[in-house]
């Protein structure tokens, strides 16, 4: 038997936070090396992660939640599907000359879009209690 996830709308507001301060910090981590732009860095790449969390990412998560695929896999293939495709669209959109040259930072952002999807799993979901999923099961 597969197991069911659930979430409450206080955790989606804490998984949704969480997922974009650590989507900021993985964008703002290669800056180390040049301590003035962390901040700088980190404040918009949270703001970044919060809209496109919002615009993007809120919408398919509803369905996804509403077609039951609450697994921590379907969280982060979402992230890194919904991060390259974003990131791919918009480089081309603003550089159609070299579109292979744009893929390679959708690829990159892509995997920092998975990792933000896999924390908002675990922040965000917690498994159904057992004799519940069964009921669940014979419905």
């Amino acid at each position: 038997m597969v197991t069911e996830y659930e979430t409450t709308p206080d955790r989606v507001v804490k998984g949704l936070l969480s997922g974009a301060v650590a989507g900021a910090t993985l964008v703002a981590f290669p800056f180390l090396i040049f301590p003035p732009f962390v901040g700088i860095v980190f404040i918009f790449a949270f703001v970044v992660f919060v809209v496109g969390l919002i615009i993007i990412g809120g919408p398919f998560w509803i369905l996804f939640h509403a077609l039951h695929w609450r697994s921590a896999r379907a969280a982060t293939a979402l992230g890194f599907c919904a991060t390259f495709a974003t990131i791919a669209v918009y480089g081309i959109s603003l550089d159609r000359s070299d579109t292979a040259f744009m893929l390679v930072p959708a690829i990159v952002l892509g995997f920092v879009g998975a990792a933000v999807g896999r924390t908002i799993w675990a922040v965000a979901y917690r498994p159904v209690d057992q004799a519940e999923q069964l009921a669940l099961f014979f419905e």
